[in-house]
């Protein structure tokens, strides 16, 4: 897939020293999360080695609430082009498709593919991640959960401790939201974390923005693109050119262009193939 990468080590300075330790699978994790793990697969139709589930769904099954949506990883481009053609072998249709991930629904809770990297391992994934509450996987060629050391204590503190090293820290500062919404806190070393790590993307283009808060999280903004790119335009246009949505809104907005395996890995290849963005205007 063009534009995707295995993920092998960490790609730029962080802004967070948080450890982020090898983890291993625990040896008992299949006896003492007999529970977990029947809920988190309960009517999924993926799992085969090379597949992880990981994020969300995990942070929802050891603390006790509905499973939203699946994010799925995975550890090769290959896995994840059988895996969009098992979506529409399966009946399910294709709801969004961006440089980072494919959405799929059924009616109910939707599955997230993503590609935007491919990982060598399960742990591998929690370097991209944003919370330690969320690092939690289930690696589907083991057969087991892989959990960060500091992920069961911090769900059952209901703590964020933000890690830098995630991709994409502007969204994890409205994440904040959502998580305090359910009873999380974040001292105050954590949000300036969280702030020294946004100050740290550099912003360009209207391209880099949409990579940036396009909604890898679930959340969709959607982004009007209106003259050349500034960092004070955006600023003053939110709320306006660009908004906030609720994913439900799109859901089916990708539909007809989407219809198939065949589309969605060309229309994935044609944003990878879009031309450079203009240089940046300055001006305030």
């Amino acid at each position: 897939m063009p534009g995707a990468r295995r993920r092998r080590s960490a790609a730029r300075p962080r802004t967070d020293p948080l450890p982020l330790p090898p983890t291993e699978p625990h040896e008992d994790c299949a006896m003492r999360y007999a529970d977990q793990k029947s809920k988190l697969l309960s009517g999924v139709y993926f799992g085969a080695p090379g597949i992880y589930l990981a994020g969300g769904a995990l942070n929802s099954v050891f603390t006790d609430r509905k499973i939203a949506d699946w994010d799925v990883y995975f550890q090769n481009e290959a896995r994840f082009r059988a895996s969009v053609e098992e979506a529409f072998d399966e009946g399910m249709w294709c709801t969004h498709a961006s440089h980072r991930s494919v959405s799929f629904s059924d009616g109910g809770a939707s599955v997230q593919f993503m590609h935007f990297e491919f990982f060598d391992d399960a742990a591998a994934i929690f370097d991209a991640f944003d919370f330690t509450v969320c690092m939690a996987a289930y690696d589907f060629g083991l057969g087991d959960f892989v959990l960060h050391d500091d992920f069961l204590t911090d769900c059952a503190a209901r703590k964020l401790r933000f890690h830098g090293g995630t991709r994409f820290p502007i969204i994890s500062a409205l994440r904040v939201l959502k998580y305090q919404d359910r009873g999380y806190t974040i001292a105050r070393e954590e949000l300036l974390r969280l702030a020294l790590a946004c100050a740290a993307v550099d912003l360009r283009s209207w391209d880099d923005l949409e990579h940036q808060i396009g909604g890898i999280y679930g959340d969709r903004i959607k982004v009007i693109r209106d003259g050349e790119f500034n960092a004070a335009k955006v600023i003053s246009a939110i709320g306006t050119a660009v908004k906030l949505e609720d994913a439900k809104d799109r859901a089916h907005e990708d539909r007809d262009c989407l219809g198939s395996a065949e589309k969605v890995f060309e229309h994935i290849a044609s944003i990878a193939a879009a031309p450079p963005a203009a240089p940046v205007d300055q001006a305030a």
